[in-house]
């Protein structure tokens, strides 16, 4: 798989196709299970704000809308993947969205999750730009490294230890992202600030090195790291953290229309006395499209019958 091109700094402008790669899926399979779905999050509304609450309303027109309002629509990422995702009407692009990570935040806006299985994951760090709120307290370190640091020595472990509770806070990251921070001092606030200290060249001389026959254990991302909060004056907390999100991140490079989720429910209005120019283009316009919707699905049976025969 390529690397994402998020990562590049790279910023390809999404087109619209067409058709993208692979077939699109049935669309009584994708109606069937949203209605399985919709049921599912209108039943837990239901139960938590009521039937007929004011919010509880608002909450199903945006988390569960009715299949008639719904648009499908397959996205191709820059690693080649392709997706189909769904939205609210056929006005909004997909590259419009803030789809969610699995964290349930939204991410930027023309980015989507891709995993790839079997595939090798670098986790960056990520400069912190703005701390949100504080969601939980952390125990300390147990005597014993976790199982992914399971080669470090004990001395080595012993100074990567923290033998203190730490608060855990939701930041926001300089890719974008949403992420989470430790802090040692369970009174700390975001306005005051990192705490550093001085350190002296031998003290630091020393711990680069530390950290030079730690790398191929803890890996050249989390070593730079080091390298770079030791040289900072060993900020508490830290001006960076891991960002788990970077790697699946993708962004949406192409998308397709595919059309309603549903037929919508047709308008009735009495006629006007007179029509505009510009309501008989628009009346085109949507036309041609719709035409342009069957043309496409003509050719995707017929595709679909060559590879039976």
């Amino acid at each position: 798989m390529p690397p994402s091109t998020i990562d590049q700094g790279i910023e390809p402008r999404a087109v619209e196709r067409r058709r993208l790669p692979g077939r699109t899926r049935p669309r009584d399979e994708v109606l069937s299970e949203y209605r399985e779905h919709i049921d599912r999050v209108r039943s837990r509304i239901d139960e938590l704000y009521g039937a007929y609450s004011p919010i509880g309303e608002l909450l199903r027109h945006v988390h569960a809308r009715d299949p008639e309002e719904t648009y499908r629509w397959r996205v191709q990422l820059d690693c080649g993947c392709v997706h189909e995702v769904l939205t609210d009407g056929d006005g909004r692009l997909p590259v419009d969205v803030r789809w969610l990570d699995w964290s349930r935040d939204p991410l930027p806006a023309g980015q989507y999750i891709c995993w790839h299985e079997g595939e090798e994951e670098v986790t960056p760090h990520r400069e912190i730009v703005e701390w949100g709120r504080r969601q939980d307290d952390l125990p300390a370190d147990g005597e014993e490294p976790p199982d992914y640091l399971n080669d470090l020595s004990a001395k080595e472990w012993a100074k990567m230890r923290r033998d203190q509770p730490r608060a855990r806070w939701s930041v926001t990251l300089s890719c974008g992202h949403v992420g989470a921070a430790t802090v040692k001092d369970l009174e700390w606030k975001p306005a005051d600030g990192p705490v550093r200290r001085e350190v002296g060249a031998e003290e630091l001389a020393e711990e680069l090195a530390r950290i030079e026959d730690a790398a191929e254990v803890v890996g050249s991302e989390v070593a730079e790291y080091a390298k770079r909060w030791w040289g900072d004056g060993c900020p508490e907390p830290g001006t960076e953290t891991m960002c788990f999100t970077c790697p699946r991140a993708r962004r949406i490079v192409a998308y397709q229309r595919v059309g309603w989720l549903a037929p919508p429910l047709v308008q009735h209005s009495s006629p006007k006395k007179s029509t505009s120019r510009a309501s008989v283009q628009r009346r085109l316009r949507e036309a041609e499209r719709q035409a342009a919707e069957l043309r496409e699905q003509l050719a995707q049976l017929d595709a679909a019958n060559e590879n039976d025969q």
